[in-house]
């Protein structure tokens, strides 16, 4: 369990999945929402995902990935606490992260924000198995799969990453489910809980208990802010130039 100020500032973020197809705009807000994060927030929460798909090689950084990197650096240095959760496109969360100072997180954590208990995770964990991720996430696998050139390392990246996506979007996201999950957590253990994963915003309320779900960038623009103990759910409207 990790402990934050009462005066923290949180923004949460998750399932930009940017890719070489994501649009200028997507990739131009996100890094005006990055802004907005080192005007305002002493802390940001990656939710997973946050690229189409994640492999650290040891030498080599992907063109795509680099302009974005970058901005996360940036907002490091400004003084920004960054925490990453592992998504299930992320295959490996290595040392480069935590050389830009941005803290991994391989499993679901419970936070403290003015005394209520919020549970932060990326979701996957809830939705169907996929064999296929379940194979590649093994030590065998990323050892294997590092000595593959990163050009063509990438491209079955992307291949991979496409399919998991046409598979996302003919699964329903199942309310009843994520919300006996939710409950079940509220009588044991939390008293909210933030996820990304299923790409649509919603929120349950139970009493004085919540369930935040954050949707995808490129459709919604939503992120979550966590400040006194509260979890709200916004929307970045537009760049401001």
């Amino acid at each position: 369990m990790s402990q934050t100020s009462d005066n923290d500032i949180i923004f949460v973020v998750a399932d930009t999945h940017f890719n070489h197809e994501s649009s200028v705009k997507d990739l131009t807000d996100f890094f005006f929402f990055l802004e907005k994060v080192r005007k305002e927030a002493s802390k940001l929460f990656l939710l997973g995902d946050i690229f189409d798909f994640y492999f650290e090689y040891k030498t080599v950084i992907p063109k795509m990935q680099f302009s974005i990197f970058c901005e996360l650096q940036r907002t490091s240095t400004s003084g920004v606490e960054i925490h990453y959760w592992a998504g299930n496109h992320d295959f490996w969360l290595g040392e480069f992260l935590r050389e830009l100072k941005i803290i991994t997180h391989l499993n679901p954590e419970i936070i403290t924000s003015c005394g209520n208990k919020i549970l932060i995770e990326h979701g996957n964990e809830l939705d169907s198995k996929n064999v296929i991720k379940i194979i590649i996430k093994t030590k065998l696998s990323r050892a294997l799969y590092s000595y593959i050139h990163p050009d063509l390392g990438i491209n079955l990246a992307r291949r991979i990453s496409k399919l998991s996506r046409m598979r996302s979007e003919k699964c329903a996201l199942n309310l009843n489910h994520l919300i006996k999950y939710a409950q079940e957590k509220f009588r044991s253990e939390a008293d909210a809980i933030l996820m990304g994963h299923f790409h649509k915003p919603y929120l349950y309320k139970e009493n004085d208990k919540c369930l935040v779900i954050l949707g995808d960038w490129s459709n919604y623009r939503s992120f979550g802010i966590i400040s006194n103990g509260k979890i709200s759910l916004n929307r970045f409207n537009h760049s401001p130039r």
